[in-house]
């Protein structure tokens, strides 16, 4: 589950961070299936665990921040939709 949440000062760089990681381990799951050396795959691999580690950190820092609730969709849903809201009514620069 992807969550949510509207940037602000302390929020935007870790924000920024989850985003790339979430994006890389796609990419790196991606490029370890199409590897064409075994020397390229393990390089690719390697590099693929050590993203989902911070995955699993970031995400794990976000549900103690109560930022993401993974396991209570109904509680996840209601806060996007409290972090959206909030967005809309951020004055426009």
């Amino acid at each position: 589950m992807l969550c949510i949440f509207v940037e602000n000062t302390s929020t935007k760089a870790f924000k920024g961070t989850y985003i790339f990681i979430y994006s890389g381990v796609r990419n790196y799951a991606m490029a370890v299936k199409k590897a064409g050396t075994p020397e390229i795959k393990e390089i690719l691999t390697r590099h693929l665990v050590e993203a989902l580690d911070m995955h699993e950190q970031i995400s794990a820092y976000m549900v103690e921040k109560g930022w993401c609730h993974t396991w209570d969709t109904n509680e996840q849903i209601t806060l996007d939709l409290n972090n959206i809201n909030t967005g809309l009514d951020l004055p426009t620069l």
